[in-house]
C-alpha cells in the first residue's frame, strides 16, 4: 500500500543549517509513516523570478502554498520573522492546521516567565497558544500530531479566534480595565 502523502508548508525563520528542512521531513516521514511533501517558500526552479521586492508575487505565492497545504509547520525560533508570523495568520485565514515547534525554554515556551512584573509557570506565548492547533517541543511530537490528526481530523482554528478573543475580553474583562476605560472615555 502506498504511503499517504502529506503536504506541509514550512514557515518561520530560515534555519542556518541548509538541510534542516530536509532533515525535519525525514524525521516526520520516519515517525509518521507518511510521505512528506515539503512546500518550501525558499525553493524555486531556475527561470522563475522570485523577486523579493515584488510583494504581491511573494505574498501571493506563499499564500497559495499555504492554501494547498495539509498542515503549516512554523519553526518558532527566538527571532521568528515578520513573514513567519504573517504566515501563521494566513494559515488561520484558510483554516489550515498550524503546528508550532516551540522548544522548551525557547522564547515562546518557558517553564517560568516574568511578564510586566508577574511570574507565570508553564508559559506559552499568548499569540502562539491562541493560533496554533498544536504546540510541539520536538519534531517527533509534530509527527505524533500529524498521525493523530490524520486518524481523527478536527476542525482547525481559523480567523474566528480573533473575534472570539475580542468578545471574551469585552464580556469578561473590559469593564474592569480601568486603563482602557480612561483612554476611551468620551
Amino acid at each position: 500500500m502506498p504511503k499517504q502523502i502529506v503536504k506541509i508548508y514550512f514557515s518561520g525563520k530560515i534555519h542556518p543549517t541548509p538541510l534542516w528542512r530536509e532533515d525535519v521531513c525525514k524525521t516526520l516521514e520516519s515517525k509518521s509513516g507518511c510521505k512528506i511533501l515539503a512546500l518550501d517558500p525558499t525553493k524555486f526552479e531556475p527561470g522563475f523570478d522570485l523577486n523579493h521586492q515584488n510583494a504581491m508575487l511573494l505574498v501571493g505565492r506563499n499564500s497559495y502554498m499555504i492554501q494547498q497545504a495539509d498542515f503549516v509547520f512554523v519553526n518558532l525560533t527566538d527571532d521568528i520573522s515578520v513573514g513567519g508570523s504573517q504566515e501563521m495568520l494566513i494559515a488561520k485565514h484558510f483554516g489550515i492546521p498550524l503546528i508550532g515547534l516551540a522548544p522548551k525554554e525557547g522564547k515562546f515556551n518557558k517553564s517560568k516567565e516574568v511578564v510586566v512584573g508577574r511570574m507565570y509557570t508553564d508559559f506559552i506565548h499568548p499569540y502562539v497558544k491562541l493560533s496554533c492547533d498544536a504546540i510541539a517541543e520536538t519534531v517527533e511530537e509534530v509527527a505524533e500530531f500529524i498521525v493523530s490528526y490524520l486518524k481523527e481530523p478536527k476542525p482547525s482554528k481559523n480567523m474566528g479566534i480573533i473575534d472570539q478573543a475580542l468578545v471574551y475580553y469585552q464580556k469578561q474583562h473590559c469593564a474592569n480595565d480601568l486603563y482602557l476605560n480612561q483612554k476611551f472615555k468620551t
